[in-house]
């Protein structure tokens, strides 16, 4: 073979290596490139759930799901006349440092449950709480009837009155037919109390005049 014909050969078996070398770089870079990818990926999603586990262990959604695990026990506690235990259930979803839906309907059920508890200090003072920290709520109006009703299970009529009184004031801003019926009771409890405080006073002057006279008798 003469010396242009193995030009031709050498020329032809150099452009098929350089070709076989071109797809080789390129295979090797696509196999690269999908490897980063997938490595990215996997980083990513690595982060996502250590994240997700950070927020569940550290975050709000740990509070959420413990608050909902107590509220429910506790509602179900109550709603079977466990009222002490249901308001350590309640008070326990209230201890936790972030707040959560609904929590005025928790305020509520807890100085209920201390209410028919006859627990009417702890009582009164979680309605005077929702009173003041959460005027927005759609417990206002059966909170102050509450705190009423504490006061007279005290024995202390007139502040009895005085919160009752405040529930009447607010008649105008009912928003509810549920807010108008605390209104109405008010009205009752109202009339109520002063019959019982009257009572009271009256067996108070009783039991006196019968001391009075025994007093005297034995003189």
């Amino acid at each position: 073979m003469d010396k242009k014909g193995n030009q031709d050969i050498g020329r032809i078996v150099e452009e098929k290596v350089i070709e076989s070398i071109k797809k080789n770089m390129f295979s090797d870079n696509s196999v690269n490139n999908i490897a980063r990818e997938n490595n990215k990926d996997k980083e990513l999603k690595h982060d996502k759930n250590d994240t997700d586990v950070s927020d569940i262990k550290n975050g709000s959604q740990e509070i959420q799901i413990d608050n909902t695990k107590y509220v429910i026990e506790a509602n179900r506690l109550y709603e079977q006349g466990c009222y002490e235990s249901a308001a350590a259930f309640y008070e326990e979803s209230l201890n936790k440092s972030m707040p959560f839906l609904n929590e005025d309907f928790v305020m509520y059920r807890l100085g209920d449950s201390y209410f028919l508890s006859e627990r009417y200090d702890n009582a009164l003072k979680v309605f005077q709480s929702l009173n003041s920290d959460y005027i927005n709520s759609s417990y206002q109006f059966k909170s102050r009837l509450k705190t009423g009703e504490c006061y007279a299970r005290m024995g202390e009529f007139k502040k009895a009155r005085k919160a009752l009184y405040a529930v009447m004031a607010q008649e105008g801003k009912c928003c509810s037919n549920d807010d108008k019926l605390t209104v109405v009771d008010s009205y009752f409890k109202i009339a109520d109390y002063y019959m019982e405080e009257a009572k009271r006073l009256r067996e108070a002057g009783v039991c006196g005049t019968t001391a009075t006279v025994l007093s005297l008798a034995s003189k």
